[in-house]
């Protein structure tokens, strides 16, 4: 039913053929929405001789901050060319999603595009606490008929939405306005001790919040949410096992989704930054993030997404975490302010992956 309910959609990650402009005091860049919806180069569902891999995560996956080319997708997709592969790697990230948002990804792009393989990019504590966020802090009737009654119109709804702002230019002004319009919502929302956390910012960094010159998520997290990443680095809390058995959960979903189309599947971990950086974890902590040391010398986090993806029946797994650690002994990988990779940080992740997909693919 899914590829008839959505064939006048597409996959709609985002407002099809639209661009998008990102300016703030780290970076300057744009992303160009393809008429399926999706962060890449216009791409026909009908398949040629070539591998076609996707790659399925959030906005390290879309490649947040940096023009496509420099997105790790297409980083690895010219790498593994380089290698004579004949393949082409399709960016499915989309800003803001979580575990859900994969599997929902992979039900409407696995019929669609039908690829050889999927890449499941799970980037460490992020993607549980967005978990937390979204499936168990709200009330339980909240979207129940949506989530349990009609699951497939809650994405059909999403992708008319984004369907009529087709086409459209968000400039850079359009995303300071949004951005301010945030951190005005966020001053309204505090209460006593987050707005005391929010006074604690360093001057030139909470006035670049305020007037919507840095993406506000980062901020936003430490004010509300300074204990996201303590609770999530825990794997025996009650709370993490929940959170693992959901992302078991999503990853089954996908696998089973998979089979159907014969298509492969391996996951990837994705390194944050406060767990393989000690300058961006102490960043993080002045900005007010409650954090334990044993976060840069521990691999819990690796641990964790491994140990869904086996239980999910995917055994095909890559981490590069101790990678990441001994490259920022000697150079920045990540946005300061901002926390996703850099230009370095997106072409090192592709570069560490190499060894892995070579592997998969040859096996």
């Amino acid at each position: 039913m899914l590829p008839f309910l959505y064939k006048d959609y597409g996959l709609t990650l985002m407002p099809p053929q639209s661009r998008i402009y990102y300016q703030t005091h780290e970076f300057n860049c744009f992303a160009a929405i393809n008429s399926l919806g999706f962060r890449d180069k216009e791409v026909g569902t009908d398949k040629k001789k070539k591998l076609r891999l996707v790659a399925i995560g959030d906005s390290f996956t879309y490649g947040w901050g940096v023009n496509l080319q420099d997105s790790w997708p297409k980083v690895l997709e010219k790498n593994l060319q380089d290698r004579g592969l004949s393949l082409e790697i399709l960016n499915l990230g989309r800003p803001g999603a979580s575990p859900v948002e994969y599997a929902e990804i992979a039900e409407i792009a696995i019929p669609l595009l039908e690829p050889d393989i999927i890449i499941v990019a799970v980037l460490q504590a992020e993607d549980l606490w967005q978990l937390k966020m979204h499936y168990l802090d709200r009330p339980w009737t909240n979207g129940f008929l949506w989530k349990y009654l009609f699951p497939n119109l809650k994405q059909l709804r999403l992708s008319r939405n984004l369907w009529k702002s087709r086409g459209k230019v968000f400039t850079a002004e359009h995303t300071r306005e949004d951005w301010a319009k945030e951190a005005q919502d966020l001053q309204k929302k505090v209460n006593h001790q987050e707005q005391a956390r929010l006074k604690r910012l360093k001057a030139p960094l909470k006035n670049a919040f305020l007037r919507g010159e840095t993406n506000p998520y980062i901020i936003v997290h430490a004010v509300m949410n300074p204990q996201m990443y303590r609770d999530t680095f825990d794997p025996k809390s009650p709370l993490v096992q929940t959170l693992t058995g959901m992302l078991t959960h999503q990853l089954t979903r996908i696998r089973k989704l998979a089979e159907r189309q014969q298509t492969r599947v391996i996951v990837c971990s994705v390194p944050t930054s406060v767990f393989v950086s000690p300058k961006d974890y102490l960043f993080a902590k002045g900005l007010g993030f409650l954090l334990d040391e044993q976060m840069l010398a521990e691999k819990n986090m690796d641990e964790l997404i491994k140990k869904s993806a086996l239980k999910a029946g995917l055994p095909a797994f890559a981490e590069v975490t101790d990678s990441f650690r001994a490259k920022c002994r000697k150079e920045s990988l990540y946005y300061l302010w901002d926390e996703h990779f850099n230009p370095a940080g997106y072409k090192f992740y592709a570069e560490t992956l190499m060894p892995y997909m070579m592997q998969f693919l040859t096996h």
